[in-house]
């Protein structure tokens, strides 16, 4: 909902719109010491995690012991609300040596907004010419679906 107002004040105000995803911003603004890989996990709340690894990283959605069974044998950082469970995935599946470091904290907007301020208008118009407006990221499917037409089998 927050996106669609902000795409219509965009176009209303033909302002350029500064966004992109959580894990962009997160990423953004991650120190990682070492040879550790970032790992940034959100708990779906549905047994599922929200995962992008290192940067620029294409996210995806997995359970925890899916996740860890698809990830290559390295260090990692587990950074998010998902990292604690992320860590006891690693623990089952007997690779905790892997976990190099974890911080639990959610992403937070007051860390990574200076980052899109940062960039500047003409990098978001830019952008947003080349990309279009900002839209929603969907990493999972639609629980709910539209009703059947009267008549339709």
């Amino acid at each position: 909902i927050g996106l669609a107002m902000a795409r219509g004040l965009a176009l209303a105000l033909k302002a350029p719109l500064a966004a992109c995803s959580t894990f962009e911003a997160v990423q953004a603004n991650l120190a990682v010491d070492g040879e550790a890989r970032a790992l940034l996990a959100i708990d779906s709340r549905r047994d599922e995690i929200f995962l992008a690894l290192d940067t620029p990283a294409q996210p995806f959605i997995a359970r925890p012991n899916e996740a860890v069974a698809r990830l290559p044998r390295a260090a990692y950082a587990l950074i998010g609300d998902g990292a604690g469970l992320m860590r006891a995935a690693f623990a089952a599946a007997g690779r905790a040596d892997e976990v190099a470091a974890i911080d639990e904290q959610p992403p937070v907007a007051a860390r990574f907004a200076p980052a899109l301020i940062a960039r500047g208008v003409e990098h978001w118009r830019a952008r947003n010419a080349g990309e279009g407006l900002p839209g929603p990221l969907y990493l999972r499917e639609a629980d709910v679906t539209m009703p059947k037409p009267a008549g339709w089998r």
